[in-house]
């Protein structure tokens, strides 16, 4: 199927160089801008990478700075927002089965049940976007099977689906 973005691939030849300096201010501890590169990064869709590359091909170019980057989710020091912005960037790396095989082989499904069960009384937007990532990553049988086999995960979705689904509901509308 063709897509009606008009400006494929205008990233091309800049994909390398946000992936890299997301993982520089990782790295230099600059919270503010990490956010800004970690929210370009969430917003590339298939058609700005480079021709013939994928997602799952970046992941494993840089593998174990992103694996670093994403296991911070569960360090109480990281930010909200950078937490926010690391759930939106692995609903969008949730695009192919591929990706769902690299994120499953990292654990970082666990880490995302960490912060599920963590933010339980705290940040509802945090919690409307895991669980839209737990939405992308069930499509896939091996990520499936790490959500449904997490530690009480399961149970605390549907707490957080019947408990507080009026005020997931006015988050949504804000």
């Amino acid at each position: 199927m063709t897509s009606l973005y008009w400006d494929k691939h205008y990233f091309d030849s800049h994909v390398e160089f946000i992936i890299q300096r997301t993982l520089a201010c990782n790295k230099c501890a600059n919270d503010d801008l990490l956010v800004e590169w970690l929210g370009i990064m969430s917003n590339l869709t298939r058609d700005d990478l480079p021709a013939g590359v994928q997602w799952q091909d970046l992941l494993c170019d840089n593998s174990s700075d992103l694996v670093e980057l994403f296991h911070s989710l569960s360090d109480p020091s990281c930010h909200d927002d950078i937490k926010l912005e690391l759930i939106i960037l692995l609903g969008t790396l949730c695009s192919s089965e591929e990706c769902s095989h690299w994120i499953a082989s990292n654990n970082i499904v666990d880490t995302i049940h960490s912060v599920f069960i963590d933010e339980e009384q705290q940040d509802a937007e945090l919690k409307l976007q895991i669980l839209s990532t737990y939405e992308r990553l069930m499509c896939y049988e091996v990520t499936r099977f790490q959500i449904m086999g997490g530690d009480g995960v399961l149970l605390s979705i549907l707490d957080c689906l019947t408990m507080e689904e009026e005020s997931l509901r006015l988050s949504a509308e804000k």
